[in-house]
């Protein structure tokens, strides 16, 4: 074991799909900008143990010098199963490794795969709130999913005592008893932090990055460009994303011809991270209308990029950004509070307001600075169990 003022090992555990190139966002790719910082402390090494479903046997994937990654196959295609019988390769890399510290990056079913694993050395990042993901799950499998995560979340979240809260929405909802714990918010990818060169874009033009469901609810961005649209303001959207529900991609279709739309909205489905910056060089605004939320990526990386960001007031989004000042915030589900937003902000440009977001996402997005906070948190705990 390394000491207090030594080198760092740490073993985390987090879903990476096998091609990391293909990652969409959420815990994923806070991860990956995980090792990117981490690549800036001399200090600090990291594996990644990743469960994957659609592979058959176990592999390890070079992410840099300083990080890799072991995929290793579900054993059960039950994944309640695979969590308590998949144990041994497990066991095996940690023994291998022999970390100073596990940190796991989801506080959802994995955490069973540790019930009984001393937990003094143990970390988990909660993301996600399951008990309010649950409000807006539609169907009996889906229903069912989050119960049980939810069940995990309320049982034996609270078991692990070393704890990560990317927020403080998240903190004020954890119900058990805290050795050490940190709020640090996740990082962003450093692309999304360099300089782009100046480009001409389309005034009143917005972007929408994520996934798209209900939860997420671009119905009110639809009917919020239809209101201003008969006001006689044209707003241009831009989605980068795609659906998980095919039932609702024919919903949003059918409601983009009813209103009259289709001349103002692009579609461009899933791209690559470097690939959404040129789609971002379009836009002037980022808009995230959901109903829940924790703490988004897209809002983040939209800000380290200097976009006007227009969010609903849900979960940690107010501790993002300030609102009127490096942001805007508007009440879910209203249409008219986010078309006034947007009719105010026609044809307008803040090259102060921009620059004042870009050093806000620095300071707390910034992929370096939150490895730092990490490692700092690492050593607490490592100095505790001492």
């Amino acid at each position: 074991m390394s000491g207090e003022h030594g080198k760092i090992k740490v073993l985390m555990v987090g879903g990476l799909p096998p091609d990391l190139q293909s990652v969409r966002g959420g815990v994923e790719a806070v991860i990956l900008n995980l090792f990117a910082g981490f690549s800036s402390l001399p200090d600090v090494t990291v594996v990644n143990v990743a469960f994957e479903k659609g592979i058959q046997q176990q592999r390890v994937v070079k992410f840099s010098e300083k990080a890799r990654v072991y995929f290793l196959p579900f054993r059960s295609r039950f994944p309640l199963v695979d969590y308590f019988v998949n144990q041994q390769p497990l066991r095996k890399i940690i023994k291998d490794e022999n970390p100073d510290v596990i940190h796991i990056q989801e506080s959802e079913p994995h955490l069973l795969r540790f019930l009984n694993y001393p937990k003094h050395n143990i970390i988990v990042t909660q993301h996600g709130i399951m008990s309010e993901e649950l409000k807006y799950a539609k169907g009996v499998k889906e229903k069912l999913k989050f119960l049980f995560k939810t069940w995990v979340e309320r049982f034996v979240f609270p078991r692990f005592k070393n704890v990560i809260f990317i927020s403080n929405y998240n903190k004020h909802l954890f119900t058990g008893q805290l050795t050490n714990f940190r709020i640090i918010y996740n990082p962003v990818n450093p692309i999304f932090f360099q300089e782009r060169p100046a480009r001409e874009h389309a005034t009143n033009s917005i972007i929408y990055v994520g996934v798209i469901n209900r939860r997420k609810n671009i119905g009110i961005i639809l009917d919020t460009l239809y209101k201003l649209k008969q006001a006689g303001i044209i707003f241009r959207l831009h989605v980068v994303g795609g659906y998980k529900e095919q039932t609702f991609e024919k919903e949003v279709m059918r409601w983009v011809r009813q209103l009259d739309l289709a001349g103002q909205i692009v579609f461009h489905g899933w791209l690559k991270q470097e690939e959404i910056l040129s789609v971002y060089d379009q836009c002037e605004y980022f808009v995230l209308p959901s109903r829940q939320e924790t703490l988004p990526m897209s809002v983040a990386e939209a800000m380290a990029l200097g976009k006007i960001v227009i969010a609903t007031d849900v979960g940690a989004i107010s501790e993002m950004f300030h609102d009127k000042s490096t942001g805007f915030l508007f009440n879910r589900d209203e249409v008219d509070h986010l078309a006034r937003l947007l009719r105010e902000l026609s044809n307008h440009s803040m090259p102060e307001m921009k620059n004042q977001i870009r050093q806000e996402a620095l300071e707390k997005f910034n992929p370096v600075e939150v490895a730092r906070q990490t490692a700092e948190f690492y050593r607490t705990v490592i100095c505790h169990k001492l």
